[in-house]
């Protein structure tokens, strides 16, 4: 360094106190033999630097293999979800929308190895022989569901593309019968996810290139149903989106996108599970390979919603085996030509002049100087004369101060660095030490240029000349502020941590592998009768717990420790220093080692949750006497949440509809509902929950044998002892009786018994009507007035009962000869009324179209009445009777004055007609 060209050979040996030794032959054949030593350990390094460096790529390899597996499943679980997200938007999805959405989505492209995209539907066993003959009627006569067998649940692979080849083998195959596929199915359908089957053989294989299988599933449930618990999943399922996978047509398609090299070196085995298990091989890369000792190994993990599959990764030969040591062997020649070459140099400089083995110990000692700054470089290094005057300082010095090598030198620390935090007696502690020979270590706060503080940790040497005397002061300075900012988060931690211990209420602790605490909370010392926490540290549970009590601890850590796997949720009964009897909640979890696999303790905590154990039993009999009461009244009884989800049917409910509990469950108990009735009793509902007010509604619910029944309901809110609102209880009847009976009035007070038609009452209602659509559209109506011409003798002839079957016939054929919109009625006796509606704008086009319904009329009656007269002795005869009508017709419109003026003039006009030979219609122009 430029600042050092003043610092002469003779201040060096000053510094360093040496001398030259005379020459010696040993120390060349110690050069020789140190020299060899460095080559020796250069090489080394060189040839583990080359195998870690091809350890390392091998490693990536395989991680990238991972990383494009890992991929290649989440991209299938898309594609399920995808599926799933079809049936979520439509009640149906026909087999040919899925043929559409599969051929859509391109699997054959853009997945290779998956086996297809199907849909497995779930079948109760009822539903089974309704389920079979629907898919025979459309169009696959040979359809059956297997394996056959009695099952609780029936599943059936309905729909599967491509449609062809190995996968029509799979359709009506029941997964749901297989334990491992159900494991998986059912994993997907409680944690509403995309599952992973265990190893399978597929359905699809043949006797030919049979292939390790694995299946995803992504669950379907019933839209608009309530997911939120396991139990409502399991009742809203529909069914599965799925895909089977040939694991070797899966796997080599994630291989073939590598080229040959890598493909060559790269022995990959995958397996079910989280270890390397023959019996549950799913993959192999290479399965004839003849030498089976590899050269590196890594084991991975991909962990797809719990199914962890492990991935071990081989190499077998590849670059290995040809790795380039020139650099290794570049390294030993050179070491061992330099040091022959420094051997002999040494031999030749030991036997010149004297001068020049003091040259070559004033280098020599120079180059020792140098080594101790080059020796800490990652700290600062100053090189002071005897008054602290700086002569020389390495880089690490300006990275520490500020101040460059130019600026320092010549300045003593005192002006550069100096904070003032320290007092004037501290350095003069430190002067005296190192003046008097010995080395001083300490810390202390220092400035740098720019004014910022920082800790530095600092040793001063002394360098004493040939004298004895001392010439110079080496110090080392190291930047210890970012340890002393831990040290104090350590001391504040450490504070939290023992207050947390003295004062949480929780039973917190921490155990070693030999289940001795290390530490715990003072209110779990207090209840095992300890004054301080502290005393617990080193102690047994068998030291600590009554014998039963610490046996029962004992038996639930050992899974703990075996297994890995934490104990959490457990309420467990305890007994405080008094000896009443309480319940904590308590958890427990492993803590590893470094590698992540062995367990070196657990750490627990417990609450006490005595008030809640104790207010959950006093609910539990409060809600067994309801429900015993619940289920002795006649009337059935229901409960509902906040969240209008219903929790609970009394056993009158689950009679009268003959379903299921779980099936009631949420909003199932409208399934029950009339389809008419369940959008009025939704809103109704609904609008009860918003108000949170007492409500009432009639709808008609399917009672157990299939017939619908009047039920009238009434709920009020339910709330909590805060009087916080907790949704609504509820009570119905049946009250099908009333509403027949009601009918029935409505009917007599309305409709004309014999005929069935609308009676003068609601005829008047009726022909309102049409008079004011009359004049808002401004288009005609028609009022026809008829009454039979020969209806007496009948009833004179054959009686009463022969007239009603004639008069119900005239009705009849009336009926069928006008439209739907238009009013039949009867007056009485043998007096009939129409009313005809929404007529021509036009007076005269509305008389014509008038006139020929009267038309057809007169002509329906005109025709001969074949009526069936019951006789005496139980015989029928056929009557033959002939019967004509005389009918008034007039229009209306918006300028009419009442209903009784229109009846009165069509009476009039149907006078005319019988005046005029009866058998025909008179218009009232």
């Amino acid at each position: 360094m430029a600042q050092n060209a003043s610092y002469t050979s003779q201040s060096v040996e000053q510094a360093l106190g040496m001398r030259f030794v005379s020459k010696h032959a040993s120390m060349a054949w110690l050069l020789l033999l140190v020299g060899l030593m460095a080559t020796s350990y250069a090489v080394y390094v060189a040839k583990s630097d080359i195998e870690q460096s091809a350890m390392r790529d091998f490693a990536a390899e395989a991680e990238e293999v991972r990383l494009k597996v890992e991929a290649r499943l989440q991209a299938h679980k898309q594609v399920l979800l995808g599926g799933a997200a079809m049936f979520d938007a439509s009640d149906f999805v026909s087999r040919e929308e899925w043929r559409v959405y599969a051929k859509r989505v391109r699997i054959d492209e853009h997945f290779n190895g998956i086996q297809g995209l199907g849909y497995a539907q779930v079948i109760l066993p009822a539903q089974l022989p309704a389920h079979v003959a629907a898919v025979r009627k459309q169009g696959f006569p040979q359809y059956s569901l297997y394996p056959s067998g009695q099952r609780e649940l029936y599943t059936t692979i309905l729909y599967l593309e491509p449609f062809q080849g190995r996968n029509l083998r799979a359709f009506g195959y029941d997964m749901y019968s297989d334990p491992v596929r159900r494991a998986a199915m059912a994993q997907a359908r409680d944690d509403h996810t995309v599952a992973l089957s265990g190893k399978v053989t597929l359905v699809q294989e043949t006797d030919r290139d049979v292939q390790a299988g694995t299946l995803m599933y992504a669950p379907v449930y019933r839209n608009g149903a309530l997911l939120d618990t396991v139990q409502q999943r399991r009742a809203a399922l529909r069914g599965w989106v799925y895909s089977p996978f040939r694991m070797n047509d899966l796997l080599d398609g994630v291989l073939a996108r590598w080229d040959d090299h890598t493909i060559q070196h790269i022995h990959m085995q995958v397996y079910d599970g989280a270890a390397v298990d023959p019996a549950a091989l799913l993959y192999d890369s290479r399965p004839g390979l003849s030498n089976p000792q590899p050269l590196f190994g890594v084991v991975q993990h991909i962990d797809f919603s719990g199914r962890v599959w492990t991935l071990n990764f081989e190499q077998h030969g590849g670059d290995l085996t040809g790795l380039d040591y020139s650099k290794a062997w570049g390294y030993m020649w050179f070491g061992l030509g330099m040091s022959l070459l420094m051997f002999f140099l040494a031999l030749s400089w030991f036997n010149t002049r004297r001068n020049a083995a003091l040259i070559a110990a004033e280098l020599t000692a120079a180059l020792r100087i140098k080594d101790l700054s080059l020796n800490a470089a990652a700290n600062a290094v100053l090189i002071t004369d005897r008054d602290g005057r700086i002569e020389w300082a390495n880089h690490a010095f300006e990275t520490l101060s500020g101040y460059g090598v130019d600026e320092a030198v010549g300045r003593t620390p005192k002006e550069l660095v100096r904070s003032g935090r320290q007092d004037q007696a501290f350095y003069d502690r430190m002067w005296q030490t190192i003046r008097a020979g010995r080395i001083w270590h300490g810390e202390l706060v220092n400035r740098r240029q720019d004014g910022t503080l920082y800790d530095e940790e600092m040793t001063i040497t002394p360098v004493s000349g040939e004298g004895g005397e001392i010439t110079h002061f080496i110090a080392v300075k190291q930047d210890i502020t970012a340890r002393k900012q831990a040290e104090a988060q350590l001391r504040e931690l450490n504070r939290d941590f023992v207050s947390f211990l003295e004062n949480t209420t929780d039973f917190v602790y921490f155990k070693d592998r030999d289940s001795r605490f290390r530490f715990c909370s003072q209110t779990l010392a207090k209840i095992t009768g300890h004054a301080n926490w502290r005393n617990m540290i080193g102690k047994h549970d068998r030291e600590v717990f009554p014998p039963d009590t610490a046996q029962i601890y004992i038996e639930e850590e050992l899974p703990v420790f075996r297994t890995g796997k934490a104990l959490l949720n457990k309420i467990a009964p305890y007994y405080d220093e008094s000896g009443r009897k309480g319940w904590v909640l308590t958890n427990k979890w492993p803590l590893f080692d470094t590698d992540g696999k062995t367990v070196i303790g657990i750490f627990g905590v417990s609450r006490d949750v005595s008030a809640m154990v104790e207010a959950q039993n006093a609910l539990r009999e409060s809600e067994n006497r309801f429900r015993t009461l619940a289920d002795s009244v006649p009337v059935m009884i229901w409960i509902a949440g906040a969240d209008k989800g219903c929790t609970y049917f009394n056993q009158v409910w689950l009679a009268f509809t003959g379903r299921q509990f779980e099936q009631e469950l949420g909003d199932g108990w409208l399934d029950s509902v009339h389809e008419e009735d369940r959008l009025r009793c939704l809103d109704t509902y609904a609008s009860a929950f918003e108000a949170r007010q007492p409500f009432t509604m009639e709808y008609r619910l399917r009672r157990h044998d299939g017939e619908y029944r009047w039920i009238i309901d009434h709920g009020v809110p339910n709330h909590d002892a805060a009087g916080g609102f907790i949704g609504y209880i509820g009570s119905c009847l049946d009250i099908s009786d009333r509403h027949e009976m009601e009918t029935l009035i409505r009917q007599m007070a309305f409709y004309d018994v014999l005929t069935r038609l609308p009676n003068r009452r609601l005829l008047n209602d009726r022909l309102q009507q049409a008079m004011a659509a009359s004049a808002r559209s401004g288009r005609y109506g028609a009022l026809m007035f008829l009454d039979l011409d020969n209806f007496k003798p009948l009833n004179d002839q054959h009686g009463h009962d022969m007239g009603d079957l004639l008069l119900a016939e005239v009705a009849r054929r009336i009926t069928a000869c006008v439209r739907r919109t238009d009013t039949v009625a009867r007056l009485g006796g043998d007096e009939f009324v129409v009313v005809l509606s929404e007529l021509e704008g036009d007076r005269s086009s509305a008389m014509q179209q008038a006139l020929l319904v009267a038309e057809k009329v007169r002509a329906a009656l005109a025709d001969p009445y074949l009526l069936q007269m019951r006789l005496p002795s139980g015989e029928t005869r056929e009557v033959e009777h002939f019967c004509t009508s005389s009918i008034g017709l007039l229009l209306f419109g918006a300028n009419e004055t009442g209903v009784d003026e229109l009846l009165k003039q069509a009476d009039t006009a149907m006078y005319h007609a019988k005046q005029a030979g009866r058998n025909r219609v008179y218009a009232d122009e």
